[in-house]
């Protein structure tokens, strides 16, 4: 889907333009909620909150990442080590999201009802 999206739309824009507002009226990109109400599904506290705490379960506490750290020569390794795992999580995600996004953006018409 990746290189469906640049060489098939050929423009991030487009896709972007597809995904913020589709004939349904479905706004599939929501990034400015900064609702404080707990009820909304995706909102800016709601993913903040639940990504700390799923962060934290991850890497904070859960034992085998505990002993992997331990395993390091130095504290200085296994905060690199700590480092560059976020840096491929960050990219994992958004390959992840752009992905998402492009699979709506070929499929965003089709209605199977029809």
């Amino acid at each position: 889907m990746f290189m469906f999206s640049f060489f098939r739309i050929n423009l991030i824009v487009i896709l972007l333009k597809i995904n913020y507002r589709t004939i349904f009226c479905i706004f599939c990109i929501n990034c400015f909620s900064f609702e404080i109400d707990p009820t909304v599904r995706h909102s800016w506290l709601s993913i903040l909150t639940g990504g700390i705490f799923t962060q934290i379960a991850l890497y904070a506490v859960n034992q085998t990442q505990i002993q992997r750290f331990l395993t390091m020569k130095t504290y200085k390794t296994a905060l690199k080590s700590l480092w560059w795992s976020l840096l491929l999580v960050c990219m994992i995600s958004v390959l992840t999201s752009f992905s998402g996004l492009a699979i709506f953006s070929k499929y965003y018409n089709c209605d199977p009802i029809k």
